[in-house]
């Protein structure tokens, strides 16, 4: 009983932990970021009042100099100042507008993700939970936007984002990119998964969130399967669902193992009956 308490303390406090950093971006000093705004105004300190240097388009590449201390919260999203260099001009961009991913193509598009926003919400009178809205944006390397679509997180804690897959339309008609954004939660047996994004070559589409997590030594598991994957078949994307738990003897026992054929319509998938 006594190691339960401790477990539990510990999952509360990661929790808290988590909350406290929710909606961050990080980014390392040297390294280049790219703008997911348009018309982003570089200033000569970092808060929204003070003087503009200059004004940036989507898309525009920046070296991080320094992460500042100094934080602003914007539609709920609390993110750091950045000292930034763009040509000859160094001044400061709330963290907030820097892309926290990006992926380009030979065809010169680029496809940035980041935190749109963060909206707190009641679960229960004991607990309140932050969850963030996400938004993708692709824009030519002109610093032309081309689309913006946003979209629910995969949970609403969550301090770790990347870009897991990035390729082209996985023999789907109708599809010439799909980007899945993988988000990772960050306590005790937290959710996770991917988001997925399709482009068909004028418009974003947000496809589906897909879950995955585990609790050792019961878990939990959602993927697709495209046309070219092994188990795939042709026009189809396959919602694979398995859950089940772990047992002393090395197997796995499930009590869920289940393949759901979808068709993509055109601007959203279908469950095939």
């Amino acid at each position: 009983m006594k190691n339960l308490s401790c477990f539990l303390i510990l999952c509360l406090l990661s929790i808290q932990i988590v909350q406290a950093q929710l909606g961050y971006s990080s980014f390392e000093e040297g390294t280049e970021q790219y703008l997911i705004a348009d018309d982003v105004n570089i200033r000569d300190k970092p808060t929204t009042t003070s003087g503009v240097l200059g004004n940036m388009p989507i898309g525009t590449p920046i070296k991080i100099l320094k992460k500042m201390e100094k934080t602003s919260k914007i539609k709920g999203h609390t993110a750091p100042w950045y000292h930034v260099q763009i040509d000859h001009i160094k001044g400061y961009i709330w963290g907030g507008l820097i892309a926290s991913g990006m992926r380009s193509t030979d065809n010169g598009l680029m496809f940035m993700y980041g935190v749109d926003r963060v909206e707190k919400v009641e679960v229960s009178q004991y607990y309140t939970e932050e969850r963030i809205t996400m938004q993708v944006r692709v824009a030519q390397n002109s610093g032309k936007e081309l689309d913006k679509i946003t979209f629910k997180g995969i949970t609403g804690i969550s301090n770790s984002n990347e870009i897991e897959y990035f390729e082209q339309g996985a023999d789907l008609e109708g599809i010439k990119r799909i980007m899945v954004i993988q988000s990772n939660g960050g306590f005790c047996g937290a959710p996770s998964g991917n988001m997925y994004v399709f482009w068909d070559g004028e418009q974003l589409h947000h496809a589906k969130n897909l879950d995955y997590g585990s609790d050792i030594p019961v878990f939990f598991s959602q993927k697709f399967i495209f046309p070219m994957d092994e188990g795939g078949k042709s026009g189809k994307i396959i919602l694979h669902e398995q859950a089940g738990e772990y047992l002393d003897d090395g197997t796995t026992e499930y009590r869920t193992n289940e393949k759901i054929p979808y068709v993509w319509t055109g601007t959203k998938l279908r469950k095939v009956e």
